[in-house]
C-alpha cells in the first residue's frame, strides 16, 4: 500500500518513502539532480518539501525557497485542472526536464505560463573517461595537482561505508572548521547522507594519507546506471591537489557502464560556476521553468 497521498493531498517526505519512489525516480532518463531520492529527503527541511501523487506514476513536490512558493513533477505531466491549480497555488514549476518540455512547453504556454531556461540550476555533465584521464592540454592543470598529489603523500583509497564513516565525519568537521560560518554550507546535508548509507543506494570513496582520513566523495547511479550524481565532495585542503584527487579517484572507482558524471548545478555563483568550468562539462542537464505569474 503507498505510503503517499494522492493529490491534492500532501506528506512531508520521509524516510520511508525510499522504497516507494527510488525505483520511478532510478528510471527518469534527463538525470536531474533533485529527482532523486536522497536530494528530496535531505532537502526537505531547507524547502519544506510535501509529496502527493498524480495518476500514472506521477508524483509532484512543492516547497518554498528564496523566490516563493514553488512545485516539482518527476514522471509524466499533470492533467489540466491539476497543473492549473499547481501554478495558482504554487507559484513556480521549477525543474521542468528537456523530456517534458519538449513535449509540453506549447500546451504550458497556452495556459499562460511560458518555460525559460534556467541556467543557474542546470546540471555539469563530464564523461566519466575525461574525469578519469584528465587528459590534454585543457585539463593539465588539472592533471598536475593530481598527480603532484599521488606523488607527494601516501595515501590510499577505500570505500566508503558503514564501518569507516565516522572517518569521513572527521574530514568534513575539518572542512567545516576551517570554512567558519559562511552561508551556504551543506554540512547537515553531508551528516544526513553518510547516516543513510544502509538502506540507500549511495556509493562513495574516502581517501587516507598516512593512514589518516583526507577526503571523500559520495553520490548514486541515476538515469538506469548510465549516470553518477556526485552529492558531496570533502576534503581538508592543506593536502595541496586533494580536490582534484578526490574528483579523478571518484572517476576511476565507477565503472565503464556509466557514460556521465553529473557534478550538479552552480545555482548562480560565479566562483563555483568557473571552477566547474575549468573541469570542461561536456554538457548540461537542461531544466526549464515556469514565471511566477501568468503572461498578461
Amino acid at each position: 500500500m503507498s505510503i503517499i497521498l494522492n493529490f491534492p493531498n500532501f506528506l512531508p517526505i520521509s524516510d520511508s518513502m525510499h522504497k516507494e519512489l527510488y525505483p520511478l525516480l532510478n528510471n527518469l532518463s534527463d538525470g536531474i539532480s533533485e529527482f532523486t531520492f536522497i536530494s528530496l529527503y535531505l532537502h526537505r527541511l531547507k524547502y519544506g518539501y510535501e509529496i502527493s501523487r498524480l495518476p500514472s506514476a506521477t508524483f509532484v513536490v512543492t516547497g518554498c525557497d528564496a523566490k516563493g512558493k514553488f512545485f516539482l513533477v518527476m514522471g509524466g505531466i499533470p492533467q489540466e485542472k491539476e497543473l492549473c491549480f499547481l501554478l495558482e497555488n504554487y507559484g513556480r514549476w521549477k525543474n521542468i526536464s528537456q523530456t517534458l518540455y519538449d513535449k509540453f512547453s506549447d500546451y504550458i504556454t497556452k495556459l499562460g505560463y511560458e518555460p525559460y531556461e534556467d541556467r543557474d540550476n542546470e546540471d555539469y555533465l563530464y564523461t566519466r573517461e575525461s574525469l578519469a584521464l584528465l587528459a590534454g592540454k585543457a585539463l593539465h592543470k588539472k592533471r598536475n595537482f593530481a598527480n603532484g598529489f599521488e606523488n607527494a603523500y601516501a595515501w590510499e583509497v577505500r570505500p566508503l561505508n558503514e564501518q569507516n564513516k565516522v572517518d569521513a565525519c572527521a574530514v568534513l568537521d575539518e572542512w567545516h572548521a576551517n570554512r567558519g560560518e559562511n552561508q551556504g554550507s551543506d554540512y547537515d546535508q553531508c551528516i544526513g547522507a553518510l547516516e543513510m548509507l544502509t538502506f540507500t543506494n549511495l556509493e562513495g570513496w574516502i581517501v587516507y594519507v598516512d593512514g589518516k582520513p583526507a577526503a571523500w566523495s559520495l553520490g548514486e547511479y541515476i538515469a538506469n546506471g548510465k549516470m553518477f550524481l556526485v552529492h558531496f565532495e570533502k576534503a581538508i585542503d592543506t593536502y595541496r591537489g586533494v580536490y582534484q584527487f578526490i574528483n579523478r579517484a571518484t572517476a576511476r572507482a565507477l565503472p565503464e557502464t556509466v557514460e556521465f558524471i553529473n557534478r550538479e548545478q552552480d545555482l548562480g555563483n560565479e566562483g563555483l560556476r568557473q571552477a566547474k568550468m575549468t573541469y570542461r562539462p561536456c554538457g548540461f542537464v537542461k531544466k526549464y521553468c515556469t514565471p511566477q505569474k501568468k503572461l498578461g
